[in-house]
This record gives C-alpha cells, structure tokens and sequence, in this order.
C-alpha cells in the first residue's frame, strides 16, 4: 500500500479532510490536485481559477454563508438540526486558521425590518447568516492551513486524477492522467466543480 489515505482535490472538503487526519495524527496522507500550488496560482483561466490549493475559493470574495437555507443540497442529507452544527463547525474551522470573527445578518431587527419590505414587494425574504473573510485573507488563511498540513501529509499538485481504481468492489487507488498508479487504503474524492 502506498498510502493509507488518498484524498483527491485540495478545494476547503480536501483541505478539511486533511486537516482532520493530521490532527488526528494518521499518517500516510496525500492531497492531489490537478491545479497549482497556491502561490503558483494566478487568475488566468479556468484551471487556474478553479483548481490548486484552496480550490475555487482561493479567488473568491470570501462570504461564507451560515444557512440552512442557501448554498447546496446538504439538508436532503442531513436533519436541520445536524446540518446547522456541521454549518457551524466548519465556520468554526475557518475562524481557528484566521477568518475574522465578526458575523453578519445576526440583527434580529434590521432582518425583520429587511423580511417586511419584501413581503410587501411579494418576495421572500430568506435571512442569512454571512462570514466575511475578504478576499485579502482568503490567501493567509488557506497558507494556516497549509502550514499545518505540511510535513504530516504530502501535497501533490499539478496531478490529475483521472481514474479509481476499484478492487472487489472497493476504491483502492488512483490513476493520474500520466498513467501514474497511486494505491491506498482508503479513498476521499472530494475534486470540486471542475473534477467532478
């Protein structure tokens, strides 16, 4: 076995899964990605933007929505109740690595206020909580992260995975687009908008 655990995309659910393991002290971790490092990453194309450390979020404007409500599919997964507590965990994860800790959308007032204007409009009103990292610290904060994985798990970007490799009906490994056979234990793909 090369690895005991291949994790395939290092968008925020490659990087928390890392993150994870490490603080759990698993080793035989790798990340792949098929974009480039986060220093190496520029905003020309699609790849660039998309892929590499930090994924798509690397370049974003840095709003993390706290919302059952908005922003994904989870809640077909989940119960509400779970969901806001995996909705607060991860918020809690950006802030440990150094999101500001100031919050919007919480003012039950200025909502209610928001929620009646619309009414009136004939819209509905779906009040949201929002983390505002800004797009200054999305790059800090994802280099926190790194810091902590580096040395307990090896990163391997500008590595596209092209193929599982199954064996009696489980994932044991990948196949990069060089023909390149990485096996492991277990598998976590977690490859974004763009490898998915």
């Amino acid at each position: 076995m090369d690895y005991r655990v291949i994790v395939v995309g290092c968008g925020p659910a490659g990087i928390f899964t890392a993150l994870t393991l490490v603080e759990m002290g698993i080793d035989g971790v790798i990340l792949l990605d098929q974009g480039n490092d986060l220093e190496k990453r520029e905003r020309h194309g699609i790849r660039d933007v998309l892929c590499g450390w930090g994924g798509a979020g690397a370049f974003s404007d840095g709003k993390l929505n706290i919302s059952t409500e908005v922003g994904g599919y989870l809640s077909e997964f989940l119960d509400k109740n779970s969901l806001i507590e995996l909705l607060h965990e991860a918020d809690g994860i950006f802030v440990k690595y150094g999101a500001p800790n100031r919050i919007f959308g919480d003012s039950a007032i200025s909502v209610e206020e928001i929620a009646d204007q619309s009414r009136t409009a004939g819209l509905e009103f779906i009040p949201t909580v929002i983390r505002h990292i800004g797009t200054e610290n999305c790059k800090r904060i994802l280099n926190n992260m790194r810091k902590v994985v580096d040395g307990k798990a090896e990163v391997r970007t500008c590595s596209q995975v092209q193929s599982l490799l199954a064996e009696d009906g489980e994932i044991k490994g990948v196949r990069l687009a060089g023909g390149h056979v990485i096996n492991g234990e277990f598998v976590v793909v977690a490859p974004g908008r763009v490898g998915a």
